[in-house]
């Protein structure tokens, strides 16, 4: 359990990295170069959601193993696992884990947006969102915006319930 808390804060740390407003406004790429290190940043996101998904379907198992390890018996261990493994809240697990993937898959794609439309923006002003010379470009932006948002809220509600 030691390795997926840990695995768990080593997420949303990286989550909370890209979880800022300044991550969505191409005017804070100096220039295009700057952005392939967000996609790298971006893959180690992604890295750290597949442990934490893998640490906890393996909980069960991992955990059975440690109580055997430490020579508890059997049926004993079986019941502390039981106990432990139902106080996880897997629907909010689970719901995390869908949204933790469309967060990254959607800034994935604003970075590539980023890219290939690299100059074609005006910054807005504070507070404004930045606008594009075509107004097709704005409303791509905006819908991947919007998408990241959203899901940036829904996964800082689903860690406060995991916290609790």
């Amino acid at each position: 359990m030691g390795r997926l808390l840990q695995a768990e804060s080593n997420l949303e740390l990286r989550f909370n990295y890209f979880d800022k407003p300044q991550r969505l406004d191409p005017g804070t790429f100096n220039s295009k170069d700057e952005i392939a290190p967000w996609h790298d940043s971006l893959k180690q996101l992604r890295d750290a959601e597949d442990l934490v998904e893998k640490l906890y379907a393996d909980a069960s198992t991992d955990l059975q193993n440690a109580l055997l390890s430490r020579r508890i018996p059997g049926p004993l261990a079986a019941r502390i696992k039981q106990q432990i493994i139902d106080s996880i809240p897997w629907p909010v697990v689970q719901r995390k884990e869908k949204v933790m993937g469309e967060f990254i898959d959607a800034h994935g794609k604003l970075l590539t947006f980023y890219e290939e439309n690299w100059g074609q923006w005006d910054s807005g002003k504070p507070p404004g969102p930045p606008t594009f010379s075509d107004s097709n470009l704005t409303d791509a932006y905006q819908k991947l915006h919007d998408r990241i948002t959203a899901a940036g809220q829904e996964i800082e509600q689903l860690y406060a319930k995991l916290r609790q």
